[in-house]
Order: structure tokens, then C-alpha cells, then sequence
């Protein structure tokens, strides 16, 4: 029992529960401080997969994320998107700015576009 809640605390400070991963080597942890403090230390040592799974690829993976960053860059072109993205970064409550600029199409297919980048859908790719 001691071991699993052990498992389930961030790595760096051991106090709190862990929330994200080390994009290199996976390492658990709960804050950006305790993230500053694991990628100064020598404890961060990449996975080797990782690190290739990001440089390398089929040509046909390369190709689809040449087309949609192509496709990002024509929407971001667009000023009504930039607005809306200005808007949100800026808005206090960023929960509801979401909210709100979620109920324009502009910026649903933007949404759509990044979603589809960092987490293609099932059978868009073949790993």
C-alpha cells in the first residue's frame, strides 16, 4: 500500500501528486518548479525511442505533418483567429474564453487541426 502512494507522488519533491510526465524521459512530477528542478538535475536521461520517435518516421508521416502544419499556418493567417487566440490567452477566466470561442467554427477547426497534429486519430497513422 506504502509503495503505491509512494508510485503516485511526483519523483522531484515526493510531497505531491503527480500531475505530468518529463516529455524525455517520463519521470512524474506536480509543478513547473519541481519540472525546473528535474531537467537541471543529471536524473532526466532521455528513453532512446523517444527521442527517435520525434526525429524520424515513415515519409508518409512526414508528409502529413508537413500538410497540417501547412494548414495551421494558412488558419493562423486569418485575423478573426488571432483575435479569438489573443482574446483567450489574455481573458482572466481562461475556462470560459475557451468556452466562448469554442462556440466559433474558426476556432473549432483550429482546435481540430492542432488536436489532430499532437494526437492523430485512431488509424491516421500507422506507428
Amino acid at each position: 500500500m506504502e509503495a503505491t502512494k509512494r508510485a503516485a507522488l511526483c519523483a522531484v519533491c515526493a510531497l505531491s501528486p503527480r500531475k505530468y510526465k518529463c516529455p524525455a524521459c517520463e519521470s512524474p512530477y506536480c509543478s513547473v518548479e519541481c519540472y525546473k528542478v528535474h531537467k537541471g538535475s543529471s536524473n532526466c536521461i532521455p528513453k532512446p525511442n523517444t527521442a527517435a520517435a520525434t526525429s524520424t518516421g515513415s515519409p508518409l508521416d512526414r508528409r502529413h505533418d508537413k500538410d497540417e502544419s501547412a494548414a495551421l499556418r494558412a488558419l493562423l493567417d486569418n485575423p478573426h483567429l488571432r483575435s479569438l487566440l489573443t482574446e483567450v490567452d489574455g481573458a482572466q477566466d481562461k475556462a470560459t474564453a475557451m468556452r466562448l470561442a469554442m462556440q466559433e467554427p474558426l476556432f473549432v477547426e483550429f482546435a481540430d487541426r492542432c488536436l489532430s497534429v499532437v494526437a492523430p486519430a485512431e488509424g491516421e497513422r500507422e506507428d
